[in-house]
């Protein structure tokens, strides 16, 4: 025994803890005499007293700390251990109670024996002590001690379900309601069956649980204690392996209990110290941790309680700081370790020296966990959550100079995400997950080696003197850089003398002694952790020693060389290790003599050489490969992980390989990949560098299929408007987000309205010096707004149309217009009241009150312009429709004068809502202001734009007004009637006839014929004259078209001011006289005045609609329902049909407009109301205008209807429907435009509109081909069942439809051959009807029973019998379904399934005469088949046509999706879907070819015979399928 010098007070201790261990030895001997076993036990409970033994516990901890327990005697000790184990006996076994406290019995005993416990650790954990005292059986004893009272009196308490296995079968004391109350749960029930599933507790203070003893609290402490002390009893003796795995198992549960913090931060020591001392038990404690793990929460606020040295860093878990603490600890570094070491020991050996089993062991775990996804999915373990948590808190513990390990724990994890077990593994889940967490990953990789650039600390030692560096880092960095210099001197000088090169730089090597030497001084006084934060010591040294060795090798050669060798670092080692005390009185005097953030900097600007930063352009590639997944969803994800990497360094996006990926994906098929791409762009479109590159990507996308990504699209543009300083690319962002007004989605919708109301109606911003505008700034402010509203409106207006500028009067489809009216009442009933004028009380009359600003501002820019240009040229004589490619029609609006942009500015307010033009103080102001402006004489587009906007606006004032003065009224219809007479523009002479019609409603009192009749009688009279002439000169042919339009309009405006006037020569029935003597000229050169009567009756029509009837009222003889059907009808002329439609339309809009509009019945002054009808025409055709009694046109179902639409459609509805598959495109674009507002009134059945709809699905023109199927997705949207019940009528009609545009195309290549200048018309091609039908496919790819329903319409054709002229129609549909878009294999199957169905039933039927027939004698001439012969063989020919036909299809699908004939057996229809089958599709498999099908076949021998031969091997070929059916 070494003796130690003592002082006089370390020996008083000494003998008083001697003399304390012979009473205690004394009394126990006296103990031991009593022959009564319930005596001894009476006495034994008042031998030793918690007082007594806490006095024993002190005593022996101050010798321990001395060192001088080793010093008593071995066997007074082992007579102590002795008596302390009697006590373990008596405690051992009590349950504490809800009624327990620190008095009781079995509380006093528990607590006895727990600091007998303690005591006995104390000893055997001293240094030195001897070998006897080390009983196997009494450590045996000791950890079940503590493991029993661990889980009985500690895990019962916190946990409901330990109380349920524990405690639930006493049936007395503590109750179940109570754990609940003391410990709330989150309960999940993992199995059906079971009563009490394992609970998570919430977290809560343990103040608040009121129902725990306190004594529990307690013991909790003493247990906290002695585990602490079992850890440090690992690192001091070897402690048997049934021990150590016995304490980490208890050690571990720990963990999956709430609010026992102080036990889970004691119970880290315990599992690291025998992870750290036992080698040959890693594997089973690195399982045992991965099962706690399993059994750990997911979420919640309790999940991180392990306090981190930072206090600005949130927690981490303590199951991470468990496995860091392990891994970290595994490592060795010693002087004997010689360089590449690690590579020349044995497999065995590197699990357990040096650097390598932190390796072994961080890929054994990532591997483990990552392999048992699927098991713990089928525990319904949320291991996704779990590995989340983990990263988490490793990449937070990236930055501490402290745990280093973190490192290499996220580089394994990477490589295991690499391989098969993330982004290679075949279940999309798992890849998905992977590629989540490597762009985690990756982004804080990019994030902290962009701030190294900016931080460059590992140049601050060259670039600064001692005294700079004591100013700018501050007295203790100045301390650490002196420090570490004499360290590394030191260092130099002992490897000098072993003659070995040591330092590669230097000064980087001082750094790095900084770093080692912070890491070093954070070791506490306690042996255990002391320990543990040497193991960060001691990885640090082992990571810079396996990068010298390795430098210049693989990945690191582009790497800075490290500090110094492996040999340099061994010494720095020993240097520290040396310094022990000097360092410790150091840090007594200084208590951070290294600031932390220098010491973090430095860790930082070192961990970017390390294995996992040198690898972060690795992990972005392979994130870049994942782009092109084969599963949308992995693809979605792979673009949110670069998406991660590149908020963290937004420099990516200039590398071309990015910048490429993103492009292709922003075509991508699946919505959700292309969402994320343009989340990814929308981030950083702010940035100048990046806006102009990715601007017209993200333009493009904004009609993207995916609602979610036009939504994105529009946020990402209207915040780019706000940092965007270019006007014009800000006015082409506003136009394509006009247009998207149109939006089939209404959050669309509502988002762009959002857009524009705070463009444009929002409220004026405050001034910077008051805090309302002045007059003069409010001006201004207003004048910019309209500037800008015109702008973008005139860029609208020349975009809306292909061919030119739109046509006026403006839809209310127009883009603005319906932003506007959108604007002004955002729901129907604030609609209904702003319509009906009454504009007090809405939410809306902020908004109104704006908008009559703006009105008033764009008045005030149109005066303003007119004076700049007041005396401007006539703008360019072109055309607004015109063929010329070479002319730039853009340059030549931009020519027009600015005053057209504010004049459709009022006329787009006019549009929206009429009132606005309408001023409180002066209701006629823009009458007055724009009257001036219709006495311009020229001639030219830009002055008929500007015409038509100022007349619709002075045709609205006129009509909300009502009165207008004599003097005004007469110079207005003067005007109006010289436009009516000199303007060449339709346009122009449509508003002059409208406002002169409203003008002359006014009654000005005075007798004189108003205008509108002036202008009537001059065009009656002109058209009498002319009307009974054969031939018409060209001056006489202009003067009638004009004559025609005109009095067309004024009968649509003025019937009711003609009616009132009561001259039958200006009578709506004798101007329909006029317009049929035009319709019945035959003349080919005046085939425009015959279409020009025809829309002149529909416009009559639309005023008068009983004029369609006869005098019997019906559509008899003396209606004009012959005139109709002749128009209507499939010979008539193209413009002839056109016109029709166009007539049909418009009456069925302004009914539809008159259904919506409430005007008050004359004469009556009550609030009723009632609508405006053809109901108020006489029987001679007279308007009702006193409010008499009429009798209704119609009744139905008891309910009197008031409109002839509902008759009117049906009537020529089939007309319609027919025409709608015209082959005039025009033809069919206008038929399908009537058929939308059809079933918008609901006028007809739907069910009667699919045919046509489906049909339309492959029509050649694009245009076309959209309307139709956006009608036909609203329609079975609303009636599926009748798309399904139409189908079969539908694919025949497509058929016949295919065939009528081919042979119209035929004949019109025929006729150009005569005359060049007709139209060229294109058929269906064979990529138009494959787009047809995926279409069609993707229009009912929406449920397995939707599919399964068109492919069986689609093979229903198959069963039915098959004549020799359905032989083509057959083939056709074979082409369709092999082109279909399957998504599934279940798809497939069920095609083929049906298919080996419908062959048996075909093949059955062939009679044994079929290839007998073939046998007789034929004709001399051996090539025609005898007409008898024939007729007897064309009925089993058609089968076999269509059997060769259906095995060839078959065929055909089995080869482009690989599917193999035992997969083909093994399908069922009424099996369940299974996900997890990838469909293949074989890109080298062509298309289906049926080109030898000849249905003509059948009159020749030869191919009679043929046909017979390919039938043969067909079937013999397909006898495994055959057979299987």
């Amino acid at each position: 025994m070494v003796e130690r010098s003592c002082g006089s007070a370390e020996k008083d201790s000494f003998r008083s803890f001697q003399k304390t261990i012979e009473n205690i030895s004394e009394k126990f001997d006296g103990a031991a005499l009593c022959n009564t076993p319930s005596q001894f036990s009476s006495v034994e409970r008042h031998y030793l007293s918690c007082e007594d033994l806490t006095d024993v516990v002190t005593q022996a901890r101050t010798l321990a700390n001395d060192k001088q327990l080793s010093d008593i005697p071995s066997t007074l000790l082992s007579r102590l251990l002795t008596v302390l184990s009697a006590h373990l006996k008596q405690a051992n076994g009590l349950r504490l109670h809800s009624s327990s406290d620190e008095t009781s019995i079995e509380a006093q005993n528990i607590l006895v024996g727990l600091d007998a416990v303690s005591i006995s650790l104390l000893i055997l954990g001293a240094d030195d002590m001897p070998k006897e005292l080390y009983q196997e059986e009494w450590i045996d004893e000791m950890v079940d001690y503590i493991r029993f009272h661990l889980v009985h009196n500690i895990f019962v308490f916190f946990d409901a379900a330990h109380y349920q296995i524990h405690r639930a079968h006493e049936g007395v004391g503590f109750c179940e309601d109570d754990i609940c109350q003391a410990a709330p749960t989150q309960r999940k029930k993992r199995r059906k069956n079971a009563s009490l599933s394992r609970c998570h507790q919430k977290d809560i203070d343990s103040s608040s649980n009121n129902n725990i003893p306190k004594v529990v609290y307690s013991i909790s402490s003493k247990l906290s204690m002695l585990l602490g002390q079992l850890a440090n009893l690992l690192l001091v003796v070897r402690v048997p392996d049934a021990i150590t795995l016995q304490l980490t198992s208890f050690g571990l549960s720990v963990f999956t209990i709430d609010n026992i913090f102080l036990l889970q931060n004691q119970a880290i020591k315990l599992v690291v110290a025998a992870f750290r001392t036992q080698p040959k038990l890693r594997g089973v404690i690195m399982d045992n941790l991965m099962l706690t793990l399993l059994k750990m929460p997911s979420s919640g606020r309790g999940i991180r309680r392990y306090m981190l040295p930072d206090d600005e860093t949130p927690c981490i878990q303590m199951i991470t700081a468990v496995l860091a603490s392990c891994i970290q600890s595994s490592v060795t570094f010693s002087a004997g370790l010689a360089a590449g070491g690690d590579e020349q020991r044995s497999i065995c050996e590197t699990e357990t020296v040096g650097y390598a089993p932190a390796f072994h062991w961080s890929h054994t775990f990532w591997k483990e966990l990552l392999n048992s996804w699927q098991s713990a999915k089928d525990q319904e373990i949320d291991i996704k959550g779990l590995i989340q948590n983990l990263v988490t808190d490793l990449l937070t513990l990236l930055k501490f100079p402290e745990w280093p390990v973190a490192s290499l724990l996220l580089l394994c994890l990477c490589s295991q995400l690499l391989s098969s077990c993330g982004i290679c593994s075949t279940e999309i889940r798992i890849r998905e997950f992977a590629l989540d967490l490597l762009g985690q990953i990756s982004a804080r990789l990019k994030n902290d080696s962009k701030t190294c650039e900016s931080d460059n600390i590992l140049g601050y030692l060259a670039r600064n003197t001692k005294q700079n560096i004591s100013m700018t880092g501050g007295r203790g960095f100045a301390w650490a850089v002196d420090a570490a210099r004499a360290d590394v001197a030191t260092t130099l000088v002992a490897s000098n003398h072993c003659g070995v090169p040591v330092a590669f730089s230097e000064e980087r090597f001082v750094l790095e002694a900084i770093l080692l030497r912070y890491v070093h001084m954070q070791r506490p006084n306690d042996p255990v952790l002391n320990s543990s934060e040497q193991s960060a010591l001691t990885f640090l040294f082992a990571q810079l020693a396996r990068e010298a060795d390795r430098h210049g090798t693989g990945f690191r050669s582009g790497v800075p060389c490290p500090g110094a060798y492996r040999v340099a670092y061994q010494k720095l080692y020993e240097v520290l290790n040396s310094s022990t005390e000097a360092d410790l009185n150091r840090r007594s005097r200084d208590s951070d003599p290294i600031p932390r953030a220098i010491a973090v900097r430095l860790f930082r600007a070192f961990s970017r050489h390390l294995p996992l930063a040198q690898q972060v352009d690795t992990l972005f590639r392979r994130l870049i490969w994942a782009l092109d997944d084969s599963a949308i969803t992995v693809r979605a994800a792979a673009v949110r992980a670069i998406d991660n990497v590149v908020s963290a360094d937004h420099r990516i996006l200039g590398v071309e390989q990015i910048r490429s990926a993103i492009e292709r994906r922003m075509t991508d098929s699946g919505t959700m990949v292309r969402s994320s791409i343009v989340d990814l762009l929308g981030k950083h479109m702010h940035k100048a560098e990046f806006a102009n590159q990715y601007y017209k990507s993200i333009l493009e996308r904004i009609s993207d299929v995916g609602v979610s990504v036009r939504k994105r699209v529009i946020n990402i543009l209207h915040s780019y408007l706000e940092t965007l300083p270019n006007m014009s690319i800000r006015i082409e962002i506003l136009r394509t987000l006009a247009f998207r007004i149109s939006d089939d989605d209404t959050g669309v919708q509502e988002l762009v309205v959002r857009i524009f109301r705070g463009l444009w109606l929002s409220q004026l911003p405050a001034s910077n010096h008051v805090c309302q505008l002045t007059d003069a700034e409010t001006t201004d402010f207003l004048s910019e707004r309209a500037e800008h509203f015109v702008n973008v409106l005139w860029d609208v207006f020349c975009s809306v149309s292909r061919t030119g500028l739109a046509k006026l009067p403006l839809l209310p489809t127009f883009p603005i217009v319906a932003i506007l009216r959108r604007t002004l009442s955002s729901s129907e009933d604030d609609a209904a009241t702003l319509w009906k004028g009454d504009r007090k009380g809405t939410k809306d009359s902020i908004d109104i009150i704006r908008a009559n600003d703006m009105c008033n501002a764009i008045l005030n820019g149109l005066l303003l312009q007119e004076e700049y240009d007041g005396g401007r040229e006539d703008a360019l004589e072109v055309p607004f429709l015109i063929e010329d490619t070479q002319f730039d029609r853009r340059s030549y609006t931009l020519s027009f004068p600015r005053a057209v942009r504010y004049a459709l500015g009022l006329h787009v307010f006019c549009v929206a809502d009429r009132k606005l033009l309408v001023g409180d103080v002066n209701p006629t102001a823009l009458v007055t202001a724009l009257h001036p402006y219709l006495k311009r004489c020229e001639n030219n587009p830009a002055n008929a734009i500007q015409l038509q906007c100022c007349l619709s606006v002075i045709d609205a004032v006129v009509e909300e007004v009502g009165c207008l003065s004599f003097s005004s009224a007469c110079e207005l219809e003067k005007d109006l009637r010289c436009l009516l007479l000199r303007s060449t523009y339709h346009g122009v002479l449509y508003y002059a006839a409208r406002c002169i019609c409203s003008t002359s409603k006014i009654d000005s009192g005075t007798g004189a014929l108003p205008g509108a009749l002036q202008i009537c009688y001059r065009f009656v009279k002109m058209l009498n004259e002319v009307c009974i002439e054969r031939e018409l000169s060209n001056g006489e042919h202009a003067h009638v078209a004009r004559a025609l339009f005109v009095l067309g309009h004024l009968a649509r405006f003025g019937a009711e001011t003609f009616e009132n006037y009561g001259d039958r020569e200006v009578s709506p029935t004798r101007l329909l006289h006029i317009f049929r003597s035009f319709l019945q000229r035959t003349s080919r050169q005046e085939f425009d005045l015959k279409k020009s009567a025809l829309r002149a009756c529909g416009l009559l029509f639309v005023s008068r609609p009983c004029l369609m009837l006869s005098a019997k009222g019906d559509f008899g003889k003396g209606s004009m329902d012959g005139i109709m059907c002749a128009a209507l009808s499939t010979s008539a002329e193209c413009g002839l049909k056109e016109q029709a439609l166009l007539n049909l339309e418009e009456y069925l809009r302004e009914e539809e407009s008159r259904a919506l509009i409430r005007f008050p019945v004359r004469g009556d002054q009550t609030s009723q109301t009632k609508y405006f009808s053809h109901d108020d025409v006489c029987n001679d055709g007279l308007v009702n205008l006193h409010g008499g009694k009429t009798e209704n046109l119609q009744t139905v179902n008891g309910e009197y209807d008031n409109s002839l639409a509902n008759g009117v459609a049906q009537r020529y509805w089939s007309d319609v429907i027919e025409l709608s598959t015209d082959p005039e495109p025009s033809v069919r674009l206008k038929a399908l435009h009537l058929v939308e507002i059809v079933l918008r009134q609901g006028l007809v059945h739907p069910m009667s509109c699919f045919p046509p709809l489906i049909a339309l699905q492959i029509d050649p023109v694009v245009t076309v081909r959209k309307l139709a199927f956006r009608l036909l997705k609203q329609q079975r949207g609303k009636h599926p069942e009748f798309f399904d019940h139409q189908l079969n009528l539908a694919l025949e009609l497509l058929f016949d439809y295919c065939k009528r545009i081919r042979s119209a195309v035929k004949s019109m290549a025929k006729e150009r051959q005569r005359n060049v200048d007709l139209l060229v018309l294109r058929a269906s091609s064979a990529d138009d009807i494959n787009t047809g039908f995926i279409n069609l496919y993707k229009l009912v790819n929406t449920c397995r029973a939707a599919r399964f329903k068109f492919l069986h319409a689609v093979l229903l054709r198959y069963e039915k019998k098959v004549v020799n002229s359905e032989i083509t129609y057959v083939c056709f549909l074979a082409s369709a379904t092999a082109a279909l878009p399957f998504t599934m294999n279940d798809e497939v199957l069920f095609v083929i399934f049906h298919l080996n169905r419908i062959i048996s039933l075909h093949a059955s039927a062939l009679p044994e005469t079929f290839l007998d027939t073939l046998k007789k004698p034929w004709d001399s001439a051996g090539e025609l088949i005898p007409t008898h012969t024939a007729l007897c063989l064309c009925e089993n020919f058609d089968i076999s046509f269509l059997l060769s036909i259906m095995i060839l299809l078959k065929r055909h699908l089995k080869e482009l999706y690989d599917l193999t004939d035992a997969r083909l057996r093994a399908y069922s229809p009424s099996e369940p879907l299974k996900t997890g089958e990838t469909l293949v599709r074989r890109s080298e498999v062509g298309q289906l070819d049926l080109s030898w099908v000849d249905p003509e076949s059948v009159e020749s021998r030869l191919c009679c015979a043929r046909q017979i031969q390919l039938l043969c091997s067909l079937l013999l070929d397909d006898t495994i399928d055959h057979i299987s059916v």
